[in-house]
């Protein structure tokens, strides 16, 4: 693709928004967006349902080191597992101006969970992480749990449609106690039961911070449920059991 191969999209036309979604674009052509990110004014990246596997996150997690000026990068509905989601987070870590990263779709475990998490330990600048729909499990869940104990921009953290159980429920609770920024929470369609429900219902007594949370589709029992939307009564906001 000539939109591709020309560098001068990015940079001499000065664009601010790219939207790339469902080009069927491989690693090379993510390759080529890699080396035209690094100096690009681009803010916004929209690659979304396309074929990119962990080369080509390799790419964009190079570019995500020297490029300062991206607020938005989608890569949902990729082939992105674990080693891309690592080089993704590499290029995180220290990034000062992305916000918004959307990885839900692909193929992603607890060792690139993991390696966001890390992440997270030391960004400042991210607000909306999206990994629902991968294949992420408790011990993926309690090393971004670890992070957010650190962390204090990350506002939306959607991780619905995973294998996350009772002890990554467990781990989120007990974040919750410190964490006063996070304010949506999806969970929906996993593997918690009434342990992890009531660890996350429980510190819904003293944290007011939360104001989205969706834990429908789970092994919830009535009396858990009860439990949760009597601690969530001091709201008025989004809530589904």
């Amino acid at each position: 693709m000539n939109c591709i191969k020309n560098k001068q999209l990015f940079v001499a036309q000065n664009m601010n928004d790219l939207d790339l979604r469902g080009q069927s674009l491989r690693d090379e052509e993510a390759r080529l967006i890699g080396i035209a990110l690094a100096n690009s004014p681009l803010h916004k990246l929209d690659l979304e349902n396309n074929q990119i596997s962990d080369e080509g996150a390799k790419s964009i997690g190079t570019a995500l080191k020297t490029n300062f000026t991206l607020q938005h990068l989608d890569l949902r509905s990729n082939q992105i597992s674990n080693e891309g989601a690592k080089e993704i987070a590499n290029g995180l870590k220290d990034n000062p101006t992305l916000q918004k990263l959307y990885l839900n779709d692909n193929l992603i475990g607890d060792e690139g969970a993991e390696s966001i998490g890390n992440a997270l330990e030391t960004n400042s600048a991210l607000q909306i992480l999206y990994l629902y729909n991968n294949q992420i499990r408790d011990g993926g869940v309690e090393a971004l749990a670890i992070a957010l104990l650190n962390n204090s921009t990350l506002l939306q953290l959607s991780l619905y449609k995973n294998k996350i159980g009772d002890a990554g429920a467990i781990a989120i609770g007990n974040v919750l106690r410190g964490n006063s920024t996070l304010q949506m929470l999806w969970l929906q369609n996993n593997q918690i039961s009434d342990v992890g429900a009531k660890a996350i219902g429980d510190v819904l007594q003293t944290n007011f911070t939360l104001q989205k949370l969706n834990l429908q589709d789970n092994n919830i029992t009535e009396s858990s449920k009860q439990l949760i939307t009597t601690n969530w009564k001091k709201r008025t906001n989004y809530l589904r059991l």
